[in-house]
């Protein structure tokens, strides 16, 4: 039975795993990409600029890990409440079949259509974050299938007569 409250629940730890391993993935790729990502930060930058290209590189190497964790949790809540939400009509017989149905949903919002403005770095960084975000949208929708299990209540069970 779906419960958008437990969803909610599970969501959010779900969440805070997802956002801690998107902020490490961020983190890597940000850093593996260093020479492409200053040469695009360098080419934005307005010459009279008071932040130099690489500060505003620093910068992204913390807050974009930063912002893969905050938006892990707010983002684990709200797909959470819709798993929960929709649970009775999301395709599939068990609750792992249902979560993976809304993290391929989750993956192609995020990752694919929300990654497009990563193009500008390049082909490879957009294909990598693809990659990435199917493999932890995968990993998410398991265990928010786990925790939702975990959390929702359980069917109280008729106390067993004997018969003398």
């Amino acid at each position: 039975m779906g419960n958008a409250t437990v969803g909610a629940k599970a969501g959010a730890v779900a969440g805070v795993v997802y956002g801690i391993i998107l902020g490490l993935l961020s983190y890597i790729s940000i850093a593996e990409l260093k020479d492409t990502i200053m040469q695009s930060i360098a080419s934005a930058l307005p010459q009279n600029s008071p932040i130099t290209a690489d500060e505003t590189y620093q910068i992204a190497l913390v807050v974009g890990p930063a912002f893969a964790v905050i938006a892990g949790v707010v983002v684990g809540v709200i797909f959470g409440v819709i798993y929960g939400a929709l649970f009775n009509r999301l395709p599939g017989k068990s609750d792992l079949t249902k979560a993976v149905v809304l993290g391929l949903i989750f993956w192609l919002l995020i990752s694919v259509l929300g990654g497009l403005g990563d193009l500008n770095y390049g082909v490879l960084y957009y294909g990598g974050g693809v990659v990435e975000g199917l493999v932890v949208a995968l990993f998410f929708s398991y265990l928010l299938a786990r925790f939702y299990r975990r959390f929702s209540p359980k069917p109280e069970q008729l106390p067993q007569t004997t018969s003398l």
